[in-house]
């Protein structure tokens, strides 16, 4: 689930949702597509993470990124400080 648009490309037009967080408010999904995102690897070099079927949810407060997504095709994520990095 990402709020930055600018992060999509082609996004699908006919797709709405609604997804509930962790204290248990719902935010409309506007639209699904895919992302991509740039993320730090554990040697601190920039890499891009494609996201299928990615979620807009403009009304979020960040950015939400399941770890299973990434790691089904064999990434690893490790959790450092406060944000995360994804080796590949």
């Amino acid at each position: 689930m990402l709020k930055d648009k600018a992060v999509f490309e082609g996004l699908a037009e006919s797709f709405s949702d609604e997804v509930g967080n962790a204290d248990r408010n719902q935010a409309a999904v506007e639209k699904r597509g895919t992302a991509r995102c740039l993320l730090l690897d554990s040697k601190g070099k920039q890499c891009e993470l494609v996201l299928k079927q990615a979620l807009w949810v403009p009304n979020y407060t960040g950015n939400l990124i399941s770890v299973k997504t990434p790691t089904q095709p064999g990434a690893e994520v490790i959790f450092k400080n406060d944000f995360s990095t994804k080796d590949v």
